[in-house]
């Protein structure tokens, strides 16, 4: 019903944003709607066209409960409200500046989600209305703009409670194959693409194969961005080794990773064929498995709740990276295994926890986390604010103590931009490169224990870059003791400038393997 008018709702975007925020600040303050969006919300939420995750009921019988409960004062006494209010409502105890600081910050994040979640969704009501189209069938069209939270069957209550973005997932899927299928409401059934499919389609695949192209030419190797950066975002190259990123829509990054993969399979010669099949196979796995995707099948098929320990336990976070550093000598104490990128409380914490469980300096506790794994948990239990925040105390860390911080985690601007020649870029490729190698290595030596040296000289010749696990073991040992070093110098106070310096030495150490596999690689292909 609004097909063409895309544009027009667009424009009074920002000014339903401005609105709704504004009314729902001044609704807290018990003030009425100040302007014309304002109120037009109001009669938009009259209408039913709000949606958003919370206060979400299954059924009106629910609603009607949590109303009565709200308006019953002496349910609060119930809930830990009862610890600070009396029946009458005043306060058994002053609350503290950080409590009121605490509260009003979520009051606005609230208020910041309200209006985000339904300003394009309050300019469509408006340019429906004057089309002519009733209130009613205009919140309509408003609500179910993108996905409906409150739309939901009697599976996606059960299948929701275990599994947080259930319902979501289901409704943009078939939003999505409405989108590229003749399967409007009311229609025949059929999955012959539309004529607006297959432009999205054929434009899609064409896109995904163009930026293969593109970062070849701009003198990527196959490896950069990381596949997580090259499969959720379009890259656009700006010199050198370093690249903007924009994030691209989920369900429909499908098409382009369709053209970007196979195009990256015949430019590096036809190598791999399982791998790059297994990399479709788990981009489809990961966009339309309505219970989520994860870097394993454990990780996908946990429940929502425990998905952090899963994680953890796998020591894998959802791009496959891992998360903490690890030893094989188990009494090595958490706190010893930090990676130069965690927050300065994470250190702390961890440290305290594996005294109180008691452990010592050099040896671990019965408790005794990384601080990774404490920065990983606070990620996911805080969401997107707590990660931004726990970003901003890395990056004033790394300021004040001279180490290099990972772009993407300056807070913001890591999801936008990022550089091939990092050090976190290179520590990531030349880990990778070792963890390649260490494979290589457990086969040769295996295969000379067993005295099978002549299937060893085959693979050398079938593999040629394995002839190099030698030096990657003694590039390796190079960079852990220049850590070590840099560990001693942060922590006995040493200046910025000899922090970076010795940073500087490490990054080249890694920057020098990493070219040597790359030559060796380029001759193999030549």
């Amino acid at each position: 019903p609004l097909k063409g008018k895309a544009m027009q709702i667009a424009g009074h975007t920002m000014s339903a944003l401005k609105g709704i925020y504004l009314d729902a600040r001044a609704a807290r303050d018990g003030k009425a709607p100040a302007s014309q969006w304002a109120a037009l919300w109001e009669e938009f939420q009259a209408e039913g066209g709000q949606t958003g995750f919370r206060d979400l009921f299954a059924n009106s019988a629910d609603r009607a409960k949590a109303i009565e409960r709200e308006l019953n004062p002496t349910a609060w006494m119930d809930g830990p409200l009862g610890k600070v209010f009396t029946a009458n409502g005043s306060l058994k105890v002053p609350l503290t500046v950080a409590q009121k600081k605490a509260t009003g910050m979520f009051d606005w994040l609230s208020d910041y989600n309200l209006a985000m979640e339904n300003a394009v969704r309050l300019a469509a009501y408006k340019v429906a209305k004057e089309q002519g189209i009733s209130n009613q069938q205009a919140a309509s069209l408003g609500k179910n703009l993108t996905v409906n939270f409150n739309r939901k069957g009697q599976v996606g209550q059960q299948a929701g409670a275990l599994y947080a973005f259930f319902n979501a997932s289901m409704q943009g899927t078939a939003r999505l194959g409405q989108t590229l299928f003749d399967m409007e409401p009311g229609k025949p059934k059929t999955l012959r693409l539309s004529a607006t499919g297959k432009r999205i389609v054929v434009g899609g695949v064409l896109l995904g194969s163009m930026q293969a192209l593109l970062l070849a030419a701009a003198g990527f190797d196959d490896d950069e961005p990381p596949e997580f950066v090259r499969e959720r975002s379009l890259i656009i190259p700006t010199g050198g080794k370093t690249y903007i990123t924009i994030p691209m829509p989920l369900g429909l990054h499908v098409l382009p990773n369709m053209g970007r993969i196979p195009t990256e399979f015949v430019m590096g010669g036809f190598k791999d064929p399982v791998q790059h099949v297994a990399k479709v196979l788990g981009l489809f796995a990961g966009s339309f498995n309505p219970i989520g995707g994860g870097a394993s099948l454990v990780q996908m098929l946990a429940p929502t709740a425990i998905d952090p320990l899963v994680a953890i336990a796998e020591n894998k976070d959802w791009t496959g990276k891992p998360i903490a550093k690890t030893s094989f000598n188990k009494a090595t104490p958490g706190h010893e295994l930090t990676k130069d990128t965690a927050s300065a409380p994470a250190k702390l914490l961890a440290e305290a926890v594996n005294y109180l469980t008691g452990g010592t300096k050099y040896t671990a506790g019965i408790l005794s986390p990384t601080p990774d794994q404490i920065d990983y948990l606070f990620g996911q239990v805080t969401g997107g604010v707590g990660r931004e925040v726990s970003k901003v105390l890395q990056t004033g860390g790394s300021i004040w103590s001279g180490e290099d911080l990972p772009i993407h985690k300056v807070p913001l601007v890591g999801r936008f931009y990022g550089d091939g020649n990092s050090q976190s870029a290179q520590s990531s490729k030349f880990y990778s490169a070792i963890n390649a190698l260490n494979v290589h290595e457990a086969e040769i030596k295996g295969l000379r224990k067993d005295g099978r040296g002549d299937e060893a000289a085959q693979y050398l010749q079938e593999n040629p870059e394995a002839r190099l696990f030698m030096a990657a073991n003694m590039a390796e040992r190079d960079v852990q003791k220049m850590r070590a070093t840099k560990r001693d110098l942060v922590a006995d106070g040493a200046s910025a400038d000899e922090v970076k310096s010795l940073e500087e030495r490490i990054n080249q150490r890694m920057m020098r393997f990493n070219e040597t596999m790359d030559r060796l690689r380029e001759k193999e292909a030549a």
